[in-house]
């Protein structure tokens, strides 16, 4: 279990503004977890079936874990979160205006 922390790891998104980021994920399946530093509304909707996989509210130091596959549209309803994609931190805006949207992309989407 000893982790490789190298601080430049991220993930950067393919399109990213301080509104929206747009992150390919891989075809067969990944991980979401979502860190909140303030009361945070979240949605994860299938952008293909239209189904939530996730919705709440978060409160402060929560994390949520969130498995799912396909393309996926994460709203992040407050500032002071943060997204991770299969344990690695996604490169969006620290100061990022809420609502902000992250939209998964697969390599077939």
């Amino acid at each position: 279990g000893s982790g490789t922390a190298s601080g430049g790891s991220a993930v950067q998104p393919r399109r990213l503004s301080s509104t929206a980021a747009t992150v390919p994920v891989p075809a067969g399946g990944y991980t979401l977890v979502v860190a909140s530093t303030a009361d945070c509304w979240v949605e994860a909707r299938d952008t293909t079936s239209g189904k939530v996989v996730w919705a709440g509210t978060m409160q402060p130091g929560a994390r949520q874990t969130i498995s799912t596959s396909g393309a996926v549209a994460l709203q992040l309803g407050a500032s002071g979160a943060s997204v991770a994609l299969d344990g690695t931190p996604i490169a969006i805006p620290r100061s990022y205006q809420a609502p902000y949207l992250i939209t998964f992309v697969t390599p077939s989407s």
